[in-house]
């Protein structure tokens, strides 16, 4: 079980979840982008400029976005590693 401040991340491929990156202002997540990480929930604005406090929402980030900050897919490290 990962910890409830992390967000799965997403294949850009096949969109799979491939592991999970902690919540941080600034990374961008299908419900918008991250503002602040409360005790309450995460704060994020949206494309619209909408403000909204994500207290039971599940956001997720694509790949790409998790690279941009240190993520690396074990799966896919570990298979390389394998050929």
């Amino acid at each position: 079980m990962r910890p409830t401040n992390s967000l799965p991340v997403l294949s850009d491929e096949s969109g799979e979840v491939v592991g999970s990156i902690a919540a941080r202002p600034g990374l961008v997540t299908d419900l918008g982008v991250i503002s602040r990480v409360d005790v309450g929930g995460l704060v994020a604005v949206d494309g619209a400029g909408v403000t909204a406090l994500l207290r039971g929402a599940m956001p997720w980030v694509f790949e790409a976005e998790a690279r941009r900050w240190g993520f690396v897919n074990q799966e896919a490290l570990t298979t390389a590693m394998a050929v």
